[in-house]
């Protein structure tokens, strides 16, 4: 340690060391993230990174901070992308590499430039100071990723707490950005201990950092395994009040099938996994009936009627047409009760780019051809008492429409997906991190029914409950206490983020602003 110290005015000096840092701290945060899930590693990423923007110009730190976004984009999602995009699009793999590659830089090597820029050249004499502006900058940073461009917030620096809901409770306050801020502010006390002189203060940082988590812990009930609103336990022992639900998970071919002989044979497997006694609602994926409905109903109702013991109600995914709206198609959710008449449904909002619509820029260019439309707005589906927030594929990663499905009253949120486009790849594990999170700020159990996995039921606390094996014909039985508790964040929305984007900025403008006083002067 004492030789690392006498060298960090040499690290700052020579490129080719400031290069393997950042490096180094892009391959630590993709190791973090969920896939590798070595989770500790959340809270040192970035110190390499630290270590190799200390005092160097803007140029040069966005330059640095690319290099380690592309490093952390390579190590986690280049390669479980390019897979779903050869296997959905059916283009060969070196296209499927390009596509993901810039994909990558676009999102994750410019949110880390963006982090290095906004994180100054870190040459305060107090650490804390420096601390607390890495912090603001990190959530800032994620802020944009996750808005510009339709957004994609993918393996966010907080998702990596996914693993241990206990160190994640403070999302139920301030979402993911309370979350990476912390984990942003340990990286940064921890970089600050590598400062001579600095070390007090650091210490401090560090303690305060952790008495944040610590507070978020115990202001949770963490332990919720009684029988009350939030809560999600084995089946049959949550008694009066609770639901019966059935994840079914059907591991059905993911190859575009046609025909009605494929869709019946897809049919009755499912019906097969979903007939059982006493069940007040089934769940299947997204896309779990190709046939266009409400128009097909009676292709379901053929194999329903067979069923010895129905669901008092099924929600399950398929392409919606109104024949109101001639050439216009959804990807939707669909609840019907136990006769099969139509409940509600929800049209999926945020749309995949490229695989359910070609971006305007793109139509300009002669690209594109027909588009899935998107939904007006988020819609609780409410049969009787019961009050369902759906959200189809990853509109789970978008924590705007949870929070609004919440406030409009919903008392579960589930999540229809078919993430088999990725194989066993790193991306189902990123991909079913957001509901964990979700469940945590919206204080409701997320229940989440895929084709292949993950397939798994969430209580209000972010503890993964059950969980189906990945790629098997699966049911996962459980009973459900609707409702939990009240959230800061769920009342607030995204607030942190914004306000982070806000300083970070003022913060970048004060130098210039006191250069031009002076000259002025």
């Amino acid at each position: 340690m004492a030789l690392m110290l006498q060298r960090l005015p040499g690290i700052r000096r020579n490129s080719r060391v400031a290069i393997g840092w950042s490096l180094l701290s892009g391959v630590l945060y993709a190791l973090a993230q969920p896939g590798w899930d070595l989770w500790p590693l959340a809270f040192v990423c970035g110190v390499p990174l630290l270590l190799a923007l200390e005092g160097v110009s803007l140029g040069r730190r966005i330059g640095l901070g690319w290099l380690a976004g592309t490093a952390a984009t390579c190590c986690s999602t280049v390669i479980p992308a390019a897979v779903s995009s050869s296997s959905y699009f059916g283009v060969p793999m070196w296209q499927a590499l390009v596509i993901a590659f810039s994909v990558g830089q676009l999102f994750g090597a410019g949110s880390f430039a963006a982090l290095a820029a906004l994180a100054g050249p870190l040459s305060s004499p107090r650490p804390a100071a420096v601390a607390l502006r890495v912090a603001v900058a990190w959530a800032a940073a994620e802020f944009l990723r996750s808005t510009l461009w339709t957004g994609l917030p993918w393996i966010l620096l907080g998702q990596a707490l996914t693993p241990v809901p206990a160190l994640a409770q403070a999302a139920a306050y301030t979402g993911v950005p309370g979350v990476t801020f912390l984990v942003a502010a340990a990286n940064a006390g921890l970089w600050a201990l590598l400062r001579p002189g600095a070390r007090a203060q650091a210490v401090g940082t560090l303690a305060a950092v952790g008495s944040l988590f610590l507070a978020a812990w115990f202001a949770s009930p963490l332990r919720l395994d009684v029988p009350q609103p939030g809560a999600v336990l084995a089946a049959g022992t949550a008694g009066e009040g609770a639901l019966r639900v059935l994840l079914v998970q059907g591991n059905l071919p993911n190859q575009r099938r046609s025909g009605t002989g494929s869709v019946s044979s897809e049919l009755e497997r499912l019906l097969r996994l979903t007939d059982r006694p006493d069940v007040d609602l089934a769940i299947w994926p997204e896309n779990a009936v190709r046939a266009l409905l409400p128009i097909n109903t009676e292709l379901l109702a053929s194999g329903w009627r067979q069923l010895e013991h129905p669901p008092a109600r099924l929600l399950l995914g398929a392409p919606r047409h109104d024949p109101e709206e001639p050439g216009v198609l959804y990807n939707s959710a669909l609840l019907y009760d136990a006769d099969l008449r139509l409940l509600g449904h929800h049209d999926k909002i945020h749309l995949l780019p490229f695989g359910e619509y070609t971006p305007e820029l793109f139509r300009a260019l002669g690209f594109g051809g027909h588009d899935t439309a998107p939904g007006e707005q988020a819609r609780v589906l409410a049969p009787q008492s019961l009050r369902i927030g759906s959200l189809v594929c990853y509109e789970i990663a978008f924590e705007a429409l949870p929070v609004a499905l919440v406030r409009d009253g919903a008392d579960l949120l589930v999540n229809l997906s078919n993430d088999g486009w990725f194989g066993r790849t790193g991306a189902i594990e990123q991909h079913f991190s957001a509901a964990v999170f979700r469940a945590i700020e919206t204080g409701r159990p997320v229940l989440r029914a895929t084709n292949t996995g993950v397939t798994a039921a969430v209580d209000a606390f972010g503890r993964v409950v059950a969980r189906a094996p990945l790629q098997e014909p699966t049911v996962l039985e459980i009973d459900v206490v609707p409702g939990g508790p009240s959230t800061l964040y769920a009342a607030t929305g995204n607030l942190l983020g914004p306000m982070c984007l806000f300083t970070a900025l003022l913060l970048s403008a004060l130098p210039i602003l006191e250069r031009q006083r002076k000259r002025t002067a």
